[in-house]
C-alpha cells in the first residue's frame, strides 16, 4: 500500500493526525502502522513549524503547557532537539535517551565535555507520553538544550497554583538590608538575586540563563553565593528565608540585565 504523503493543509487535518497518532502510539516496530506513524508525526511537526509555531507561539507553549500528555513531536517543537548527531540524546517514539559513550569515545573529548556528557548519561529518561512538567525537569538537566520562556512561565505558573501566579514570577522575601518598603519590609526574589546573577553574568559572560542557573547551582552553600547549598533535582533556595528562586525567575533577571 501505498503512503499518502500529502502535507496536512487545514487544522482539522491536523487535528485528525494528531488523534491517529496516539491510536498508533504503541504500533509495534516494522509494521505498517509503525511506518504510518512516523509518517504521521512528520507531516504533524512540518505543519505546526510552517503555520502555527511562527504565528502564535506564546498562545501554542502555554496550550501544550496545559496538555495532559505530551509527545515526540512536541519534544521536538519545543526542544528543537532531534536526537541527531550533534545532541546528547536519541529522540524516538518511546522518548528521549540520554546517549550513553564508552571509555573509549569519553578519551577523544575534552575534560570539561567528558565531565558534560558524563553527567547527561546518568539522567533518567523521559518517557512518552509525558507530563509538561516531566519535560520540563528533564530539558533543565541537558547540556544546552532549552524550551521557549511561555512554555517555561506557564508550566510553573500551574505548578504554583493560581494565587502565586498572579505575581507573575515576584515572589517576596524578607530584605537582606531590612528596613521599610513600600512591601511592608520585604522585596522581591529578583531584586534579592539581582547583584549575584549581575557578577555570575560578568564572570561567564557567554552562559545562557540556563548555564549560569547551573553554576548558581554549584556555588550556592558558598560565602559568595544568596542561596543555599543546592540539592540535585530542587530549586535554588534563598538564605535569607528559604524561598525557592525558578530557573525562569533567574533568565527574567539576567534579561533586564542584558538590556540595561
Amino acid at each position: 500500500m501505498t503512503m499518502e504523503l500529502k502535507p496536512i493543509q487545514t487544522e482539522q487535518e491536523h487535528q485528525e493526525a494528531l488523534a491517529e497518532i496516539e491510536r498508533l502510539w504503541d504500533a509495534s516496530e516494522n509494521t505498517p502502522e509503525a511506518a504510518r506513524l512516523e509518517v504521521l508525526v512528520m507531516k504533524v511537526e512540518a505543519y505546526e513549524q510552517a503555520y502555527i509555531l511562527p504565528s502564535s507561539i506564546k498562545e501554542r507553549c502555554i496550550e501544550f503547557a496545559k496538555l495532559e500528555k505530551l509527545w515526540l513531536h512536541h519534544w521536538r517543537l519545543l526542544t528543537g532537539v532531534t536526537g541527531g548527531e550533534d545532541d546528547y540524546v536519541i529522540c524516538n517514539q518511546e522518548g528521549v535517551f540520554p546517549t550513553q559513550y564508552d571509555d573509549r569515545e569519553l578519551s577523544l573529548l575534552s575534560a570539561e565535555e567528558a565531565f558534560e556528557i558524563g553527567e547527561v548519561s546518568v539522567i533518567e529518561p523521559l518517557r512518552f507520553p509525558c507530563l509538561p512538567s516531566e519535560l520540563l525537569r528533564f530539558v533543565d538537566q541537558l547540556i544546552d538544550v532549552e524550551v521557549p520562556d511561555e512554555f517555561r512561565v506557564e508550566v510553573e505558573r500551574l505548578a504554583r497554583g493560581a494565587d502565586s501566579a498572579a505575581d507573575g514570577g515576584g515572589e517576596i522575601v524578607e530584605s537582606a538590608i531590612g528596613g521599610d518598603s513600600k512591601a511592608g519590609g520585604k522585596l522581591p526574589v529578583k531584586d534579592a538575586i539581582a547583584p549575584y546573577i549581575r557578577d555570575l553574568s560578568e564572570r561567564f559572560p557567554v552562559f545562557t540563563a540556563k548555564r549560569l542557573y547551573a553554576e548558581a547551582e554549584k556555588e550556592s552553600g558558598s560565602d559568595r553565593s544568596p542561596f543555599l547549598k543546592h540539592k540535585k533535582g530542587e530549586k535554588l533556595v534563598l538564605k535569607e528565608c528559604e524561598r525557592e528562586c525558578a530557573q525562569s525567575t533567574f533568565g527574567k533577571v539576567l534579561s533586564v540585565i542584558k538590556n540595561t
